[in-house]
């Protein structure tokens, strides 16, 4: 027999799927993966039937096919933007594993020149390496693309014709031959062998034979773990690659680096806007008005970070000022006094980040008052006047915004200058009755407030 002819049997005989020897064997598990068109040329639905169709070629071939829709649906979970992202051999050979297949089939179409070229590459996943690839030229056609993957299914299952069949038979057939010589020679030898040696050397040789196949299986589990540690290792750095270059392209600073800030401002507080400037009183038809002079501001604040553009937190705002009130009951006087209020507030702030550790911050705050001391403020009717202290006690709802510029001048510390307009709708306050107004009480509940006035105040934060 030729030297050649018994390799030509080894070939053609496992990869033709028609021998009887075969028949009765199922053929090996592909994952086959949507076809790669480099040309740009064919519709989206074109490409999806191209591919559907190899894998029934495949399966006619006697190869076992992953189903298509289980692939799509375990490329949409490993995908971020779209199964059809995983087109490089890594990512293959990974969802290849996972869904346990044996080989991968990934499939490109490129245009040259006027025609096109359909390449089919065949990867075995057990030995890591590409097994095969077949390349049909072709039409640019979908119904030409169709004959030409019918082409290369045939080269890749490497089915066979009746003359094939023919000296694929006689191969194996030559093969079986040399087999049985070969089998009968070593049944000789090893007779001959036995009875050179004793049950003692035999048993001692299939010792070791064993545990020469017990340390290869090891090893090539072993270099499969690896293989597996090395790939999961590049994923890991790879997504730390892109979380890094995230962390880069985000403005750093201010509280997006803590949890939260404590801060404390100092300010001023203006009299008022337009032209009311005072601390207003009203009970039925008496009213009343203490005007007020420029006073000074404090707050003190606790705000948390929720996301990365807003912040909720508490604050305490302390207002105080002088008042002036002129009375006109038989003669004119200037009476000096003051106010002094306190505001326990809910605030939201949302945060911009326009440097590295600079933000603006624009805030609402609403919350309730409370006077601490309430001036002395003239109440008149007509030509009735008279003057009280009002007692201090819970003013209403409070409600302000502010506008802020932090500067982190340090990680931890930040400087803060801030525009605020704060005001206290009318809310209910105690006090005695009008002389005049013939009320059997001794007590009635006046409504109470002052309009908007501005706050300028410089302060520092704390970030932790």
């Amino acid at each position: 027999m030729r030297p050649g002819l018994a390799w030509l049997a080894l070939i053609a005989l496992p990869t033709s799927l028609s021998l009887p020897a075969l028949a009765q064997e199922a053929g090996p598990i592909v994952a086959v993966f949507d076809i790669d068109d480099r040309t740009r040329a064919l519709e989206e639905g074109a490409v999806k039937d191209l591919a559907d169709y190899l894998a029934v070629l495949l399966t006619q071939g006697g190869w076992q096919v992953v189903p298509r829709d289980q692939l799509r649906a375990r490329l949409k979970e490993a995908q971020t933007d779209s199964y059809k992202a995983c087109v490089d051999q890594s990512c293959q050979v990974e969802l290849g594993r996972e869904l346990a297949a044996q080989k991968t089939l990934s499939t490109q179409i490129f245009k040259l020149g006027s025609k096109c070229r359909v390449t089919a590459t065949l990867y075995d996943l057990r030995r890591a390496a590409t097994e095969k690839a077949e390349k049909v030229e072709s039409d640019c056609e979908p119904e030409k693309l169709g004959l030409a993957l019918e082409t290369l299914a045939g080269r890749i299952t490497r089915k066979l014709d009746q003359a094939a069949l023919d000296k694929a038979r006689q191969a194996e057939a030559d093969r079986k031959a040399i087999e049985e010589a070969a089998a009968k020679k070593k049944i000789l030898e090893e007779e001959l062998a036995r009875q050179k040696t004793t049950e003692e050397e035999a048993a001692q040789r299939r010792t070791q034979e064993e545990e020469a196949a017990r340390q290869k299986a090891l090893a090539e589990e072993a270099a499969r773990q690896k293989a597996l540690q090395e790939e999961a290792a590049r994923q890991q750095a790879l997504a730390e690659e892109a979380s890094k270059k995230q962390a880069e392209a985000e403005p750093e600073g201010g509280i997006g680096d803590h949890l939260g800030v404590v801060g404390a401002h100092l300010g001023l507080l203006s009299p008022g806007l337009g032209d009311e400037s005072g601390v207003f009183l009203e009970w039925q038809a008496y009213e009343g008005e203490a005007e007020t002079d420029i006073g000074v501001c404090l707050d003190l604040g606790l705000d948390f970070l929720i996301g990365r553009y807003f912040s909720l937190g508490l604050a305490v705002g302390y207002l105080r000022a002088e008042t002036r009130q002129t009375f006109e009951q038989g003669g004119s006087f200037l009476h000096d006094d003051t106010f002094d209020y306190m505001a326990f507030s809910l605030r939201l702030k949302g945060r911009l980040p326009i440097a590295e550790v600079v933000e603006l911050r624009l805030g609402l705050n609403v919350g309730a008052g409370l006077w601490i001391h309430a001036p002395k403020i003239e109440v008149a009717r007509d030509t009735d006047r008279f003057s009280f202290d009002i007692s201090s006690g819970f003013a209403g709802v409070a409600a302000g915004g502010l506008l802020e510029v932090s500067w982190w001048v340090l990680p931890e510390l930040g400087l803060v200058f801030g525009f605020g307009v704060m005001a206290q709708p009318t809310g209910p306050i105690e006090g005695p009755p009008p002389p005049g107004s013939g009320s059997p009480e001794t007590s009635v509940t006046y409504d109470m407030m002052f309009p908007p006035r501005l706050t300028i105040t410089l302060g520092a934060e704390y970030g932790f």
